[in-house]
């Protein structure tokens, strides 16, 4: 994460000129206190730093949320259902 390449250079020259080049993300939740994630753009770019923030934060969760729709489909096909009520 700490490497910058040549496209990286541009954003440091423009950090350094006090242009504000950093990326933030923003959590929200409902009710709860919300989480700000923040990189600099000399790092990576938008895309990369999401791509980042999923594989360390969110991609156990997710997978565990997977597992469970994928569990509940299959039961349901093994019963004999063909379609899925989602919210039921």
């Amino acid at each position: 994460m700490n490497k910058i390449d040549s496209a990286g250079l541009k954003f440091k020259i423009l950090r350094e000129l006090g242009e504000d080049v950093d990326i933030s993300f923003v959590k929200f939740n409902e009710g709860l206190a919300s989480k700000l994630y923040v990189r600099g753009h000399e790092y990576s770019d938008g895309l990369g730093f999401f791509a980042d923030l999923y594989e360390h934060h969110y991609k156990e969760k997710i997978t565990q949320r997977l597992k469970k729709v994928h569990s509940l489909l299959g039961s349901q096909l093994a019963a004999g259902q063909t379609s899925l009520a989602i919210g039921d």
